[in-house]
């Protein structure tokens, strides 16, 4: 923390100079605390695996620059924790004493304790174009409003700020947007990993295209495609998992095509979203094969207006293809690519493949302060039978592979979410939920639904999970 509050005072000198030489028209200051206590019980499906118990803070100041032409700077410093891996650590010594250490946990992007997370130059209605928006630098990419909150579906790119793990997501991308009356593009090309030292063209690339068409009261229609592309590893060792696959080998192609139609009809609302996938699956020893997978996501709500508390129940289905033969090189389950869209708090945490996924839930808001929610989910397989290879090893040296078909049960489990939610001020929230998720045996026995479709799940039996957390926000 030391650390982030010396660069946030150095960057309060650059703004303050700046504002002392004239070029500066305004800045603000702004930030965010999330603090979420959590407990899971039964960890890895084990009533004897103990509890795990921990606690996530998430801090993050930023300035925003403003100048003429309306152009504009931001700049966003953050540091993730979990607490008591950072700054002070206990260790026992010989004499029965403890000694304090000051310690980086490594968990930023580049190995230390604050982040850049956000830095971009922004040009409104650029070069003199109107509706033009050009934003260059590390930023956030969020794509899916929804019409009626006002926040992102995310279902294949967001900035991981949901449940557990909440470390944020950004790129350092280029994207341009041109707004109309009626439509929005949005083009963007991202680098997720310059590799020069190592080989000439050894990168990561993420390119896309996003088109929205508001020409429909209260609607919004989208259309997109996502690629991207991991390069060759000419050392046969991972230089991403941004697609989840092994590497070593040619170059992986992954194309996201997708549409989704969002929006509000008197008390209705309805969110509907399908996308399937193309490319070459190379990125493999001796692999050659193609992206099939494909996904759909819907969800529909209904809010009773002239009713105490004002209760919205939902129902929402997903279908996430899962791959039935392994030993091909094809890919048949849908990779989540980027998504922030997660199904339940405990078996998914954007990498949920697949599976069919039913949810049925109500919020109310019994005070102008208190929020109230709770969520069913059942959890199904979509493929069970499954083709893998099998690799005997000696010492590690992999001897000989033999081609094995595993059958699991389709059912993976049944999930209830609840929490209460409290606005205590217009800046700082509290919320308080628990889950618990009843287990089935597709879980024990290594249905392959998590990373992608491609992973079983780390369970050494079949015990049910608990989990309950306390969180608070702060915004300014």
């Amino acid at each position: 923390m030391r650390k982030l509050a010396v660069v946030c005072s150095t960057v309060m000198l650059l703004v303050f100079c700046m504002g002392a030489s004239g070029e500066l028209d305004n800045y603000t200051v702004g930030g965010y605390e999330r603090i979420r206590i959590q407990d899971m019980f039964s960890s890895g499906f084990d009533d004897d695996g103990g509890d795990d118990f921990f606690t996530e803070a998430l801090t993050r100041v930023n300035i925003l620059a403003e100048f003429s032409s309306d152009v504009s700077l931001f700049i966003e410093l953050q540091s993730y924790n979990i607490l008591g891996e950072d700054f002070l650590s206990t260790t026992s010594t010989a004499f029965g004493g403890f000694e304090v250490n000051e310690i980086g946990n490594g968990r930023g992007r580049d190995g230390g304790d604050v982040d850049l997370y956000q830095a971009y130059i922004n040009m409104g209605d650029a070069f003199g174009y109107d509706g033009l928006n050009i934003r260059f630098g590390r930023q956030e990419l969020q794509f899916g409003r929804d019409v009626r909150t006002g926040r992102y579906t995310e279902f294949v790119i967001g900035n991981n700020d949901t449940n557990q793990f909440f470390s944020g997501m950004s790129f350092d991308a280029l994207r341009l947007t041109y707004d109309t009356d009626v439509v929005t593009y949005d083009v963007i090309w991202a680098k997720l990993a310059e590799l020069r030292s190592i080989e000439q063209d050894a990168d990561t690339d993420l390119v896309g295209l996003y088109i929205s068409y508001k020409g429909l009261e209260n609607n919004l229609i989208d259309v997109y495609w996502l690629f991207v592309r991991d390069a060759e590893d000419p050392f046969g060792v991972s230089t991403s998992a941004f697609i989840g696959q092994p590497s070593g080998g040619d170059n992986d192609k992954l194309h996201t095509f997708g549409a989704r139609i969002n929006g509000v009809w008197n008390q209705l609302d309805y969110n509907l979203e399908g996308a399937f996938q193309a490319g070459e699956a190379e990125n493999g020893l001796n692999r050659d094969g193609d992206y099939e997978g494909w996904a759909v996501d819907f969800e529909a709500g209904w809010t009773f207006e002239n009713v105490q508390w004002e209760p919205r129940v939902h129902i929402g289905v997903a279908y996430l293809s899962g791959d039935d033969d392994l030993t091909d090189d094809d890919v048949e389950a849908f990779n989540r690519v980027f998504s922030d869209k997660e199904y339940g708090t405990l078996i998914d945490g954007g990498e949920l493949s697949n599976a069919l996924v039913i949810r049925l839930g109500v919020d109310a808001q019994p005070t102008e302060k208190v929020g109230l929610g709770l969520e069913y989910l059942f959890f199904q397989a979509d493929e069970d039978d499954v083709k893998l290879i099998n690799t005997i090893d000696f010492f590690g040296i992999p001897l000989l592979a033999i081609p094995t078909e595993i059958e699991t049960d389709e059912d993976l489990g049944h999930e209830i979410d609840a929490y209460v939610s409290y606005a205590y001020s217009e800046d700082l929230s509290f919320k308080f939920g628990y889950s618990h998720f009843f287990t089935e045996d597709g879980i024990e026995e290594g249905t392959l639904s998590t990373g992608n479709g491609q992973f079983a799940f780390a369970a050494t039996d079949d015990d049910d999970l608990d989990y309950v957390y306390v969180e608070a926000e702060l915004r300014f």
